[in-house]
């Protein structure tokens, strides 16, 4: 029963790195297709449609390749990433109520916030190592009355 599970396990991860191949085979013809779009942006410069059409594709790009990373190591920090540019490309994009805006902000941060508490190392994602950083010093700093401390100090 054990090998047919790792047979199984192996399977899948096979499927992963190939659906992310296909992804990256999308994105580098969304890539290709996004010169045209850049040239009609320069033609009017002062378009907002044009620029609008053109920032969605970038996004879409960013959102692809973040989901590429998700697909190949599938880390809850990597699955964070995807969703803060999945809603951050929608309220940029899209023309959401300021309530709706307030609940995608609040939205990444709970994201941040769970991305924090949940790591094994208390923020093991680029997105989280300055606010880890911060929190940790102020954190020690309130504690030990100043940031070198009393040697109680650690990582964790």
């Amino acid at each position: 029963m054990e090998r047919v599970r790792k047979v199984l396990v192996g399977f899948s991860e096979v499927i992963e790195v190939v659906l992310a191949i296909g992804v990256a085979v999308l994105l580098v013809m969304d890539i290709i297709g996004l010169l045209p779009k850049i040239g009609a942006f320069w033609a009017v410069r002062g378009d907002a449609e044009e620029f609008s059409k053109l920032l969605s594709s970038v996004l879409g790009i960013v959102v692809g390749t973040e989901f590429i990373k998700m697909l190949i190591k599938p880390t809850f920090s990597n699955v964070t990433e995807v969703l803060v540019f999945l809603i951050a490309r929608h309220v940029i994009l899209s023309e959401a109520t300021p309530t709706d805006n307030l609940i995608s902000v609040i939205s990444i941060a709970i994201l941040f916030a769970l991305e924090y508490f949940l790591s094994h190392e208390g923020a093991d994602s680029s997105l989280m190592a300055d606010v880890s950083k911060k929190f940790r010093s102020r954190r020690h700093s309130r504690g030990a009355g100043s940031r070198e401390g009393d040697g109680s100090e650690s990582d964790n």
